[in-house]
């Protein structure tokens, strides 16, 4: 059946692999059918200026001679001299406008160009020239004059070993400030007078009153955060640690189950009524712990709260199905289900019901002893692996500073 299964598995590996390399197959003829560089079957398509000389790859087949791969060095397309007057004209007219960033015109520049040295896509290599290039890009801290400062900026334009020098001309202006730069270059000013022990900030700015404040930050949200996620923590902790106590009750009552049977087996031989075994298993369970001989076991704590019950006048028959209420275990609840019938209708046959059921529930703890010692060979395989692990560094580590000659 395993070899059954394995095989399978490696039919879907290899179909899959074969999807998969017919899908690659397909993809890749796809893409070499889009290079568009051979024209009419007997052209190579020239590379732009910007791209410079490139390198194709055509096959050329004959009939007699059959077919080979063959590599061409193809250079750039030269432009006319038509053709790169028109360029250098073209771009001297678009250029300027290109550059202009925030500003709206060349005769009020209020923030930095955006001058770079590249090449466009026709291929004409762009550089500016100035020497107020500073002062244009706003790298001097000196303010400029109300009325303006004119500046010249030189554009020089170069393709196929020839170049074009334009002048353009501008004025520079200081950027008008809105409300908030305003109150930001005002605070900057403040800086200057340092001589006084506080440090005054605007009351008003443009005639609009300004009012001051701790900002709030995400300090306070990140602490609620980190409450809320301690909150959270604990509750699941809480949660978790009472599922942890309530699987280690249904355990032990399960463990013990097998003990009150057989009990309840040996007083039923000696005579004894349901009613009397039930209160001698209590007072039993009690002065065995009052003597401190065990823990408490919860199976015994729910028989002597079932015994008080009915020496306070509580019906037996009740009592007993409170009893598989409080157990809500299915052993528990069969044995509460037996007296009670046993108190209801009577039973003969409760003796050999009791033995079948003893052979069940030492059957059922073998097997939870079974379950508890597996639980708990998984948690010492971490702690084993990590002294196992620690025995390998202590024997290897020496060995290796011996050989290595530390």
């Amino acid at each position: 059946m395993k070899i059954l299964i394995e095989q399978k598995k490696v039919r879907r590996f290899v179909i899959l692999g074969m999807i998969l390399s017919v899908f690659l197959l397909i993809f890749g003829w796809v893409q070499s059918k889009r290079r568009n560089y051979l024209q009419d079957g007997y052209a190579v398509l020239r590379p732009e200026q910007k791209v410079g000389e490139q390198t194709y790859r055509v096959e050329a087949r004959t009939q007699k001679k059959g077919k080979k791969t063959v590599e061409i060095l193809v250079q750039p397309r030269q432009y006319s001299q038509e053709e790169l007057e028109e360029l250098f004209s073209q771009t001297a007219q678009n250029l300027p406008k290109e550059v202009l960033g925030k500003n709206q015109s060349w005769e009020k520049l209020e923030y930095p160009l955006s001058l770079e040295s590249t090449t466009t896509e026709e291929g004409i290599d762009i550089l500016w020239k100035s020497e107020q290039m500073d002062r244009i890009q706003r790298k001097e801290e000196q303010e400029i004059l109300k009325e303006g400062e004119s500046i010249e900026l030189t554009l020089i334009l170069s393709c196929q070993d020839q170049e074009r020098e334009y002048l353009i001309q501008g004025k520079i202006f200081d950027p008008e400030l809105n409300f908030w730069e305003k109150l930001k270059k005002s605070l900057i000013d403040q800086q200057e007078e340092k001589r006084r022990a506080v440090f005054d900030l605007p009351k008003e700015i443009d005639g609009e009153m300004v009012f001051y404040s701790y900002p709030l930050d995400g300090y306070p949200f990140f602490l609620g955060f980190v409450g809320i996620l301690c909150t959270i923590f604990m509750v699941l902790a809480y949660q978790s640690q009472i599922k942890e106590k309530q699987k280690k009750k249904a355990e032990q009552m399960l463990l013990d189950y097998p003990e009150i049977l057989f009990k309840f087996g040996i007083l039923f031989d000696c005579g004894m009524t349901v009613k009397k075994a039930w209160f001698k298993l209590a007072n039993d369970y009690q002065k065995t712990l009052q003597e401190k001989k065990q823990g408490v076991r919860y199976a015994y704590e729910e028989i002597c709260k079932s015994a008080k019950m009915m020496e306070n006048g509580a019906m037996e028959k009740d009592v007993y199905r409170q009893f598989a209420l409080s157990c809500s275990l299915i052993p528990y609840r069969k044995l509460a289900t037996l007296l009670e019938q046993n108190v209801s209708k009577g039973n003969r046959s409760l003796k050999q019901i009791f033995d079948q059921e003893i052979d069940q529930a030492f059957e059922q703890k073998m097997n939870v002893s079974k379950k508890q010692g597996e639980e708990a060979s998984i948690k010492l395989l971490l702690p084993m692996s990590c002294i196992f692990i620690l025995i390998l560094l202590i024997i290897c580590i020496p060995s290796i500073f011996l050989f290595s000659g530390v």
